[in-house]
């Protein structure tokens, strides 16, 4: 099973408190079937500096892949959605992809970014 909205990253939102807990959250996920799951955060909270958002997120999400392979956990991270889906675009290219699908189709929800990623996949 493949979960595609987590927030097993400690410290970006409402998630994992702790790497203690994003890894006991892992865990549960694998012990429950998921064997892929998409490591999400929310990056658009009212008053949030986004500036350094995606650097921290990138240096979090390697450090939990370095916590699920130390506890051997049966859990794949990946960065998102699109990656999970096969799709094969750079990250400046998702981006613009990205924009142009907002001005069409407003809404930061995972509904929305599940629609977006479904229609590069047509």
């Amino acid at each position: 099973m493949i979960d595609l909205h987590t927030h097993l990253l400690p410290g970006l939102d409402d998630g994992a408190r702790s790497w203690e807990e994003a890894s006991e959250m892992a865990q549960t996920a694998a012990e429950s079937g998921i064997s892929v799951a998409a490591a999400t955060c929310h990056a658009n909270l009212p008053g949030r500096e986004t500036s350094g958002l995606v650097r921290e997120y990138r240096k979090r999400l390697e450090k939990l892949k370095e916590l699920l392979r130390k506890y051997r956990t049966p859990l794949e991270l990946v960065e998102g959605m699109a990656e999970q889906a096969g799709i094969a675009l750079d990250r400046d290219s998702l981006r613009a992809e990205a924009v142009k699908w907002e001005m069409r189709n407003p809404g930061r929800t995972p509904r929305t970014a599940k629609q977006f990623i479904a229609s590069l996949s047509l």
